[in-house]
């Protein structure tokens, strides 16, 4: 576990395991927590610890939709009950990712429009 200082922060997520397990390939779920180095989600599935994955972090804007940072990383601590807490250890920096918003989050961007539109 990471002793950097942990901040308290409820957001969508959307975790891809870098291979395919069993045929899954995103779990949704939210995050609880963020340090500079890892992330305690929340999800409805488990992922063994060890797996790679990619964290994608859905931040909402109250002006401007949704803004998606992507980390890579490894699951450091999987709890095998219902509600799956687990901790993201990430590999490096975050980076924006610019594409839309996952399906899960566009109801709520309510009416906002691309500058494309």
């Amino acid at each position: 576990m990471s002793t950097s200082t942990r901040y308290d922060i409820h957001c969508p997520v959307t975790v891809s395991p870098r291979k395919s397990l069993n045929g899954l390939e995103q779990i949704e779920g939210e995050l609880w927590e963020i340090s500079e180095n890892e992330a305690r989600v929340l999800l409805d599935k488990p992922l063994p610890r060890g797996t790679e994955v990619v964290l994608f972090v859905h931040f909402r804007h109250p002006h401007k939709g949704i803004t998606t940072i992507r980390f890579q990383g490894v699951v450091e601590t999987s709890k095998e009950r219902p509600g799956f807490n687990m901790t993201v250890g990430f590999r490096g920096g975050g980076k924006f990712v610019p594409t839309e918003p996952p399906e899960v989050l566009r109801d709520s961007a309510e009416g906002e429009k691309s500058p494309n539109s």
